[in-house]
């Protein structure tokens, strides 16, 4: 049973259990839709995996980039329908995380809509900052990937272990985070601005430290889920819930990082 402290990769979204012959030539997985029969060249794979997490990102890039030009930026042709483009694009994306975590079959198109969705959250919360502070994307982008490559090799190397106890802590801070991150968006919608959230003073930063901290060890959670797929030889579309629970991690990784320097920035 695959366990993941990310709220899109934990054990509910895989109950499928691959079973192969004596001779290894075929796996039979079980998921809560369908039973799927795969040879070989039928299962999850790593490099399948990178690829679908590669193809996710871009998907984000040029989502961003269309969005900022055709929506978020001033001056922008749908600029005047920015808001609700915003708010359907955030809840559109919560709703469709929510249908691949219990739907793990239905992810590759799901993934798509997520990306082209969080490109435009995206675009918005990036083209903001850079307008406040030049270059400060580009800073954001560089810390991100350093994050992330520093999590991989030390999950790797073993050095932060993924333990029962570790993914059960993990998963109460993040629902926690997540609940609370909840409330002060609706909150905003009634015009109530939440300091810890929105200020630029020493609570915020310590704040946004705490939260960039628990998602760069969201990525070990992850890393971990994507090696249980390929090991206990999972169908392919599982490479897509695998690239999935990657992307939003990483999505909100760069919030956090992009956050953080806009705080340090202003001071």
């Amino acid at each position: 049973m695959i366990r993941s402290n990310n709220p899109f990769l934990n054990q509910d979204a895989f109950k499928a259990k691959a079973e192969g012959n004596a001779h290894g030539a075929n796996t039979v997985a079980n998921d809560s839709a369908n039973t799927v029969t795969a040879s070989s060249s039928g299962v999850a794979t790593t490099q399948g995996a990178v690829t679908k997490v590669l193809t996710l990102l871009g998907i984000v890039i040029l989502s961003a980039a269309l969005s900022w030009k055709f929506i978020a930026a001033p001056g922008a042709p749908f600029q005047s329908l920015y808001n609700m483009f915003f708010m359907v694009s955030i809840f559109g994306a919560i709703g469709v995380a929510f249908v691949v975590y219990s739907k793990p079959h239905l992810a590759k198109n799901l993934s798509i809509a997520y990306a082209l969705l969080q490109g435009l959250v995206i675009s918005a919360i990036s083209g903001y900052a850079e307008q406040m502070y030049p270059g400060i994307i580009f800073q954001a982008v560089i810390v991100t990937f350093a994050i992330f490559t520093t999590m991989l090799l030390l999950y790797k190397a073993r050095i932060i272990r993924v333990t029962e106890r570790f993914r059960s802590i993990m998963m109460t801070l993040t629902l926690g985070i997540f609940v609370f991150f909840m409330f002060t968006l609706v909150l905003s919608l009634f015009g109530v601005a939440v300091p810890l959230v929105y200020g630029s003073g020493s609570l915020s930063l310590l704040f946004y430290l705490f939260v960039g901290g628990i998602s760069a060890l969201m990525l070990l959670m992850d890393f971990d889920a994507m090696e249980r797929i390929v090991d206990q030889k999972l169908p392919k579309h599982y490479e897509w819930v695998a690239a999935f629970g990657l992307i939003v991690t990483l999505i909100w990784l760069y919030i956090n990082v992009l956050r953080i320097l806009m705080i340090l920035r202003g001071r």
